[in-house]
């Protein structure tokens, strides 16, 4: 269990500066649809204190969007499909993980069933499930995985989001 943790936060701390080396070869051009502030907002990137959270997915956009810009958190959007093996075992068993959770509580998390919220689903070009898009507290899209994730691969992507809006601060669609 010990050598896992440390294979972990090795991987994590590469994942780290490979997005770090990524996002400072970013180069912003005048006709880009982000505005960058100038003072951007810190993100505390160290392992997180484990604590007892259950993960709470909103099922109404609107307000898990208002709760986002209050808490000043960014949003976390899972799309699921009732009749979908895969999205209830990352529901059931990728969510529900312990070394995952801790993560979580960054986020406003929203459970979208494509089936009846088709027009969010083609606004943001989803079509298949389950599917992890990560969105600013302003509503810019971030970054998406498509299948099921492991805890472990989702922890990687949930580090690179926050660095990017840390080095970012705020995204805003202009």
């Amino acid at each position: 269990m010990k050598r896992n943790r440390v294979l972990f936060y090795v991987l994590a701390s590469l994942a780290l500066v490979l997005c770090v080396c990524g996002v400072s070869r970013y180069h912003r051009n005048e006709a880009s649809t982000i505005s960058l502030p100038p003072q951007p907002i810190t993100v505390n990137t160290a392992w997180p204190e484990v604590m007892e959270f259950e993960p709470y997915f909103h099922r109404d956009f609107i307000e898990a969007v208002t709760t986002a810009r209050q808490q000043n958190k960014p949003i976390l959007m899972l799309f699921t499909a009732k009749n979908c093996l895969y999205s209830k075992q990352i529901l059931n068993t990728t969510f529900q993980s312990d070394i995952l959770k801790p993560f979580l509580q960054r986020f406003v998390l929203i459970n979208i069933d494509i089936n009846e919220q088709k027009e969010i689903c083609h606004r943001l070009n989803i079509d298949s499930t389950p599917t992890i898009q990560f969105i600013s507290a302003e509503g810019v899209p971030l970054q998406r995985i498509n299948g099921a994730a492991k805890p472990e691969d989702l922890i990687v992507h949930i580090n690179s989001t926050l660095q990017t809006i840390a080095m970012h601060g705020r995204i805003v669609m202009r």
